[in-house]
């Protein structure tokens, strides 16, 4: 478990214990059986869970590299505004460059322009395509 301090906030990555009360049994990320699936990222603040995604790996057949995808991006409600979201970020970011990743894929709602603009502050860019899914 990566251990990270920033500024008040600290950010536990793969805190197992803590993430099953958000994701039970999430594709067995939650117990870390499949590690090369991806993690729940986590932020604290003290003992209080502040923040928390979610990553999945995947490979980029245009880049020819393990891709990162980004969901599920959470802030305590009452908490937002107060740099929890960009520690988080911040700290994703490192890791996921230690790991090999060499792109981060996430998607917003369309009613949602204020997670747009988050992650454009953070240096996300449209892709100029739109993302499909098929329900299985």
């Amino acid at each position: 478990m990566a251990i990270i301090g920033m500024n008040h906030f600290t950010v536990l990555a793969r805190d197992l214990e803590e993430t099953k009360s958000f994701y039970v049994d999430l594709l067995g990320l939650v117990e870390g059986e499949r590690p090369e699936l991806g993690f729940v990222w986590m932020v604290r603040r003290g003992a209080e869970v502040v923040g928390c995604c979610v990553v999945c790996f995947a490979i980029s057949t245009s880049r020819g590299t393990l891709v990162a995808k980004l969901d599920d991006v959470n802030v305590r409600p009452g908490l937002e505004g107060q740099g929890i979201g960009s520690a988080m970020l911040a700290s994703l970011k490192d890791e996921l460059r230690r790991a090999g990743a060499t792109r981060i894929d996430t998607a917003t709602h369309f009613d949602n322009p204020g997670a747009r603009r988050f992650y454009e502050r953070h240096g996300f860019a449209s892709l100029r395509e739109e993302r499909l899914s098929c329900l299985l």
